[in-house]
């Protein structure tokens, strides 16, 4: 299909940079702290502080950064349309492309949106319902749903997470013991809810890149 070419494409892209002896300065911005398209932040007493250090680790103890070799993350994200098979396929394809994790998005929706924003018709050729709600909730997959793709993830040795769209996801992706959290760029001044993962003492991830403020 044409998303998994896109995803083919890109991470055959992002192969290709490995070959850089500069791509991990590119990223990570050398050994100062420099706002691009990833934030590192770690947190002290809860106290939210960007790491000046290159480095940092997983919680699963894998190194990023420095001398590392560089991070490739496949962005899923809700291109799977909601279907676990096609979500199958896409984590199957991130790994064959030697991504090194596979990110998805979680959301509760009563969390993140109002019920007016819910029941707004959404009569969009792609939508997948009548209303944006409808529309949003096919596209969540279930706890269960969830824990499959989780474990195939894991049997076929490609690490999983997601982005937390709101703080109860964000407490979800905890309870998962996923790598690291990601922020989106639409969430990158949303102190609240970056407040609520860097308490977790879970590494986090904070995009920039629709973040022109």
């Amino acid at each position: 299909s044409d998303t998994i070419f896109l995803l083919l494409f890109t991470l055959f892209f992002f192969e290709l940079l490995r070959y850089f002896n500069s791509i991990s300065s590119a990223i990570w911005g050398g050994n100062e702290f420099n706002k691009s398209d990833i934030i590192i932040i770690g947190s002290n007493d809860y106290e939210l502080m960007a790491t000046s250090s290159p480095v940092v680790l997983l919680a699963n103890g894998q190194p990023v950064g420095g001398e590392s070799p560089c991070f490739i993350i496949a962005e899923i994200g809700q291109n799977h349309q909601g279907n676990v098979s096609i979500a199958k396929d896409l984590i199957l394809a991130a790994k064959q492309c030697g991504a090194d994790c596979v990110k998805f998005q979680k959301s509760d929706l009563l969390e993140k949106f109002t019920s007016s924003a819910l029941a707004r018709p959404y009569l969009s050729t792609h939508s997948w319902g009548k209303t944006y709600g409808e529309h949003k909730a096919h596209l969540e997959f279930s706890d269960d749903e969830y824990g499959e793709l989780k474990k195939y993830a894991q049997e076929i040795d490609i690490l999983f997470t997601a982005s937390g769209m709101d703080q109860v996801s964000i407490t979800v992706l905890d309870s998962w013991g996923v790598p690291f959290i990601k922020i989106g760029s639409g969430d990158s001044d949303n102190i609240l809810l970056i407040k609520k993962a860097a308490k977790l003492h879970r590494p986090l991830f904070i995009s920039t890149a629709c973040d022109f403020s």
